[in-house]
């Protein structure tokens, strides 16, 4: 989808000057339009730096011995701390370097955690539920995740704000036809890891089973590039969530509704003490809801609903503000009021009713050129 539409992306941030998804929202819809993306993208964007935090903490209580609770704050103030001074380019380059401790992590743990513990034979005395794919979320999830999931990647601003900085629309296509390629094993191993962990160590906690299996596979020598490849694949989200948030509230919030006339040095510095708020904000929900998939997931579903409206911004000529203002805030209303009592099923009437509202929204405003050249006489 991004090798498609990220050209398009890149081409609107260079004529615009854009620097968030909240931008588009303004230049094609409104700003009230703009504003409500930019809420519900901070927020979204909190839960997944969230359960990056928790996830950062899992590892250092388990290779510390030290209480997860002091771990989380350990690795929140040193994330927050290189984030908040580095910005974009700071992020850009660490997760260039991240990605090949993560890749150099997949690739130890193939030969001595999988293969010479035997683990093709120790997934396959797994219960057949294991490899049940409605067994998490049922089929609605199941299906749901299958046709939106390409989609998804569209409405993550930290994907836009990267396409905004490419070189050129070449780079990006050529960027997202490797991220397609390179992606695949960075999502199939880490799951196969997790079932072998599952069936060695009954019991054991799911946030901690990828670390449990390291320590009792992986050489001394080669714990180390392990440990490193996990906390790399935390800390390559994290500063990117905190990016993105200090970035939409500081550009879409402070500088349009209450500093106006803000210098573009002053913004920075003040982005920068934004950065620091939201990775406090982040910490302190991994602290009281340590649950990477609920958050992960609820932040996810919560960016999904944005869709309709980028696609209609970019291909449909009736699209409309009213339209797309109204059908991200009652998509999101209705995801979070939802979510106790559907749980994964939520998305459902999230996303529905942010496509029909967004539809029947541009259907009944739409007025051809020849009747607004008649009214503007």
């Amino acid at each position: 989808m991004l090798i498609w539409l990220g050209p398009k992306i890149k081409r609107f941030g260079d004529s615009h000057n854009a620097q968030t998804i909240a931008d588009f929202f303004a230049e094609k819809y409104s700003v009230s339009a703009s504003t409500i993306t930019s809420v519900v993208t901070i927020f979204a964007f909190l839960l997944i730096a969230s359960a990056q935090f928790i996830g950062i903490a899992s590892l250092a209580s388990v290779i510390t011995n030290v209480s997860w609770s002091v771990a989380l704050v350990i690795a929140a103030i040193i994330t927050i701390a290189y984030t908040s001074f580095g910005g974009l380019r700071n992020d850009i380059m660490t997760d260039f370097i991240q990605f090949w401790i993560i890749l150099a992590m997949l690739v130890v743990m193939i030969p001595f955690s999988f293969i010479k513990q035997g683990g093709f034979d120790i997934l396959r005395t797994l219960p057949v539920t294991s490899f049940n794919p409605f067994a998490y979320g049922g089929p609605v999830f199941f299906f749901g995740s299958m046709i939106l999931g390409a989609l998804v990647m569209i409405t993550q601003m930290d994907v836009w704000q990267r396409t905004y900085s490419a070189k050129s629309e070449s780079t990006v296509r050529k960027a997202y036809v490797w991220s397609f390629i390179i992606a695949i094993p960075l999502y199939v191993l880490p799951v196969l890891f997790g079932l072998m962990a599952r069936q060695l160590y009954p019991g054991i906690v799911g946030e901690q089973s990828l670390f449990t299996l390291m320590l009792s596979t992986l050489p001394s020598w080669l714990l180390g590039i392990g440990f490193a490849g996990i906390l790399a694949a935390a800390m390559s989200s994290i500063d990117s969530m905190i990016i993105v948030g200090s970035t939409s509230f500081a550009n879409d919030i402070y500088a349009r509704y209450i500093h106006k006339k803000e210098y573009e040095h002053h913004l920075l510095n003040k982005t920068r003490l934004f950065a620091v708020v939201f990775g406090t904000i982040a910490l302190l929900i991994a602290y009281f809801v340590p649950n990477i998939v609920k958050l992960v997931v609820l932040g996810t579903f919560l960016t999904l609903n944005f869709l309709p409206a980028i696609l209609g911004g970019f291909f449909w000529r009736k699209a409309n503000a009213k339209a797309a203002f109204w059908s991200i805030l009652v998509s999101t209303i209705i995801l979070v009021a939802s979510w106790i009592p559907l749980g994964t099923d939520a998305w459902l009437p999230a996303f529905f009713s942010s496509m029909i509202i967004y539809l029947v929204g541009g259907w009944i405003s739409y007025k051809p050129r020849i009747v607004l050249e008649r009214q503007s006489q």
